[in-house]
């Protein structure tokens, strides 16, 4: 942000996908209006909203997604199981 002061911050939902979807597409609307923008996510969160991206890139074709590979992984703490899981549905 600092390197780049017209750069805007905004925030997605880490838990829920389609909300995370909604929140994108809004500030790409809000953002980029002339239609000769090159728009690249390079979702880099959790895996729900990589998957909300991922929505947001199907609904708008402009959107192009980048994986970038992270330096390392936490694998020692990656990440705790439990009962919890997650069902979605969208069509």
């Amino acid at each position: 942000m600092k390197l780049y002061s017209n750069a805007k911050q905004f925030k997605i939902s880490l838990k829920n996908p389609i909300e995370t979807k909604i929140q994108i597409l809004s500030y790409i609307e809000q953002s980029f209006s002339n239609g000769k923008e090159n728009i690249v996510l390079a979702p880099m969160n959790n895996k729900l909203s990589t998957i909300g991206a991922g929505l947001a890139a199907v609904e708008n074709p402009d959107i192009q997604l980048c994986y970038l590979q992270p330096n390392s992984y936490n694998i020692e703490s990656y990440s705790i199981p439990n009962d919890e899981y997650y069902i979605w549905q969208y069509c």
